[in-house]
């Protein structure tokens, strides 16, 4: 996701020397905005869930959702953390793709494993229509393939 992102123009990093609270992908905070002190934003979720022993997990990088609600809750259980997102982010002149971070997250997350991508339609996967998302080709790592 940091990868991705920096591909954006992006500069985030990790937390995780911090403690598991801070388990995601932080934006630099603006020293100016917050009196002197910069207040790192996070742009990306991590998680997992375990249910009658199975696991399941997965990340979420805001793209162009709208951050209000994140202010109607303690956010990540951190009553400080602000979230952001790449349209925040980015220079007003810049419309973000999520299409186009999709397929650069999936690109980064294949060079990070040492795997190389393989794009399937959700026709391939039998998806029912309303999982199928916009469409677009689903990308998958390939087990064991080399970069």
């Amino acid at each position: 996701i940091v990868a991705a992102l920096a591909r954006e123009g992006i500069a985030a990093h990790s937390r995780c020397a911090e403690g598991p609270d801070y388990t995601g992908v932080w934006v630099p905070g603006d020293a100016q905005a917050a009196g002197g002190r910069a207040r790192e934003r996070k742009i990306a979720s991590i998680g997992v869930h375990v249910s009658r022993g199975v696991s399941t997990h997965g990340f979420a990088v805001n793209v162009t959702n709208d951050l209000a609600p994140f202010t109607w809750i303690v956010a990540c259980g951190l009553p400080d953390v602000e979230m952001t997102s790449l349209a925040h982010e980015l220079p007003p002149e810049r419309i973000p793709d999520p299409a186009g971070l999709r397929e650069r997250v999936a690109r980064c997350f294949c060079e990070a494993h040492g795997r190389r991508m393989h794009t399937i339609s959700p026709v391939d996967l039998d998806l029912p229509a309303d999982l199928a998302h916009d469409g677009a080709p689903a990308v998958a790592p390939l087990q064991g393939a080399p970069a």
